[in-house]
């Protein structure tokens, strides 16, 4: 890996707020988390997200007292400006996660590809396993999930992996954040902190079908610094994990895509 996740302290990341988005007002989004593996050192610092929200109407239009056939009407699947459903906020985690992995590794979103995959969930696992009641830390900082806990995240990285019934693939050898221990089926990474990263969510389209696609971008955390890291538009659908009686992600990414 580039850049090598360094133990620093334990944070457990604040609740976000999340109240909308439009095409046409930036919004913003932060998020307080941990995060750290063995290869790369990032910092997320506290997250606030600021929304802007478009309301989007359908105007009937009427003649002669009478209303426009349902023929005449907008189709339901044209993409419009919306707000992030309350219950995706934590979606922006993940997105979060796939941003600072993406620029670390210098790779691209992929859930065939096995470094990608387990890369991709080390990151999101440091930076939002303490939210899951099942994580452990040990003496040496290390933070732990079962294996059944692991499968809910993957299955909210990535929308073709079915941690209903998947299993999860080997860790290839040259991926170094993340390890598993057979004895007690379970998967660890090391805990530290981010804090000089941010996301702001400038856009959120809802495509008519039950899904989301938001525009985001990463940029360092700093006052005086606003440097951009790169630009990402995240398509999400609702998620069909239901391994556990309280999911931490009710929906999954089907697509994370630079964008110009």
């Amino acid at each position: 890996m580039k850049k090598t996740l360094t133990i620093t302290a334990l944070c457990i990341c604040a609740s976000m707020t999340i109240i909308g988005c439009s095409s046409k007002e930036p919004v913003s989004s932060e998020t307080k988390t941990t995060a750290s593996n063995e290869q790369t050192s990032e910092k997320i610092t506290d997250t606030e997200t600021e929304t802007g929200t478009e309301a989007v109407s359908s105007e009937e239009v009427s003649s002669d007292n009478e209303t426009e056939s349902p023929s005449d009407m907008p189709l339901q699947n044209n993409p419009t400006s919306a707000s992030i459903p309350a219950e995706a906020g934590s979606m922006l985690e993940i997105a979060h996660a796939l941003a600072l992995c993406e620029s670390d590794m210098e790779t691209s979103y992929s859930s065939t590809d096995k470094t990608f995959f387990w890369n991709a969930t080390a990151y999101l696992i440091a930076g939002y396993g303490m939210q899951s009641a099942a994580a452990n830390i040990d003496e040496e900082g290390n933070l732990s999930l079962p294996s059944s806990t692991v499968k809910e995240y993957a299955s909210a990285i990535f929308s073709d992996f079915n941690g209903n019934s998947d299993s999860l693939p080997e860790i290839p050898e040259n991926v170094t954040a993340i390890s598993y221990d057979e004895t007690s089926d379970s998967y660890s990474v090391g805990a530290g902190g981010f804090s000089s990263t941010k996301v702001n969510t400038y856009e959120c389209t809802s495509n008519g079908d039950e899904t989301y696609t938001l525009g985001l971008e990463l940029e360092v955390n700093d006052e005086t610094d606003s440097e951009k890291l790169g630009k990402w538009k995240m398509t999400i659908s609702p998620s069909t994990y239901n391994g556990s009686g309280h999911p931490l992600f009710n929906y999954t990414v089907t697509a994370f895509n630079k964008a110009d």
